[in-house]
């Protein structure tokens, strides 16, 4: 592909969105019955529900979340990698739910008694390993675009997909 044509994802959404029209079409098609309704064997089991309606169902939107969410799942094994080859993988294990979660100063407290450290040293750990995680983003984000000055509204749309 060439990256003067834009974004890698946006290659791959494009690809993913003619497959998917070209595989309705075809399921479509009244030769192979396409005016019945299928039901999978494994909801027969289970009794048959109704599908996925509004933006859950949306192809696009799928893809879009998937997507953030495997790049910001390379990101954290990146960061492990690295905690690990400098001999901390422990910490970072313990440490790493405050990367996605807002935590109280209680698991703060928590954290400081498990590792032996103080409160503030916890703090510290936990702000370093952010930033750390932020720059690792930054690089595999920037990776996938055309252009660099895009960046700032890839992360937008990143955490977005994430967030819905």
């Amino acid at each position: 592909m060439d990256p003067e044509r834009g974004r890698f994802r946006s290659f791959l959404l494009t690809c993913a969105r003619n497959f998917l029209a070209n595989w309705r079409d075809r399921g479509r098609a009244l030769k192979r019955g396409g005016d019945s309704e299928v039901i999978g064997l494994d909801s027969l089991e289970s009794g048959h529900q109704a599908p996925a309606s509004g933006r859950t169902a949306d192809p696009e939107f799928l893809f879009e979340k998937h997507w953030a969410l495997t790049l910001l799942g390379r990101v954290m094994k990146q960061l492990e990698n690295e905690q690990s080859a400098a001999g901390s993988l422990a910490r970072f294990r313990l440490l790493q739910g405050y990367l996605t979660e807002a935590n109280s100063g209680l698991r703060y407290q928590e954290a400081a008694e498990r590792l032996e450290m103080t409160p503030q040293a916890v703090r510290t750990a936990v702000y370093r390993l952010r930033h750390r995680f932020g720059e690792l983003l930054r690089m595999e984000v920037r990776q996938t675009l055309s252009r660099p000055e895009d960046l700032e509204a890839e992360l937008r749309f990143l955490l977005e997909a994430v967030a819905s």
